[in-house]
């Protein structure tokens, strides 16, 4: 029942409704040939971001309750990480000067997109994730993974709940991997909107997996640029305000 709950909180009864009949499809489709061949092809490239850097970033993991810090675990989805390589290449198609940006990763769960966004010259790389366990392991990746590596030197992982942290100033970039529900998505871009007030700027906003994507279309001052599946891209370059402030 716990678990039926935390669907309904998340996706409300219809889209629980709609996400249970692709559970059961998924499951008749899940022992075919083609299905395992694939399912080894995304085992593989899951783990090669860590055989690469001996860091600990793979898996999938549904906190308890008692392990999050706030109120919002209900609204919470599984941790997965992100494909590296994919989000290496959305950060280059927008052909953005990355030293003047700050990359946000709200949900960083283990760590990996803080990581492979410490491989490009952010100005600051900052992960926030409610799991403490979660953000321990993150912690722990971020000493192993070599300095050699990074281009970015200010890196930060805070353990706090995505709705209570302040937005930074100046140039942002918002990565969220499906990483939370409606309700969660519509405090963040709140959050975002009343920072956007007080400091118009360029924010931008990548959300992979995007299952809730209405929810950032909500955000008055950004303007979606990019509609897919895999990832929805939304930028405030639009904005009366952020073009008077670039």
């Amino acid at each position: 029942m716990k678990g039926i709950r935390r669907l309904l909180m998340i996706h409300g009864i219809s889209g629980t409704l709609k996400l249970l009949f692709a559970v059961l499809l998924g499951i008749a489709l899940y022992y075919t040939p083609a299905r395992r061949r694939a399912r080894a092809a995304l085992r593989d490239q899951d783990l090669e971001f860590d055989r690469k850097w001996g860091v600990d970033t793979s898996g999938k993991l549904v906190p308890e309750a008692a392990d999050v810090v706030g109120a919002n675990w209900d609204h919470g989805c599984r941790y997965q990480a992100v494909c590296a390589d994919s989000l290496e290449q959305t950060l280059s198609e927008l052909s953005l000067d990355l030293h003047q940006f700050t990359f946000l990763d709200f949900g960083s769960g283990k760590g990996r997109a803080v990581l492979a966004a410490s491989q490009l010259p952010f100005r600051r790389v900052i992960g926030v994730e409610y799991s403490q366990s979660l953000d321990q392991v993150a912690k722990r990746n971020l000493k192993i993974f070599p300095q050699f590596a990074r281009k970015c030197r200010d890196v930060e992982l805070v353990c706090a709940d995505a709705t209570q942290f302040p937005i930074p100033s100046g140039p942002l970039i918002l990565f969220v991997n499906n990483s939370f529900g409606t309700a969660i998505i519509a405090e963040v871009v709140k959050n975002l909107e009343a920072s956007f007030q007080r400091e118009p700027r360029r924010i931008v906003v990548l959300y992979f997996n995007a299952f809730f994507a209405a929810g950032w279309q909500q955000c008055p001052m950004l303007t979606e640029v990019k509609a897919t599946r895999a990832v929805s891209i939304y930028d405030s370059m639009y904005s009366g305000a952020a073009a008077k402030a670039a």
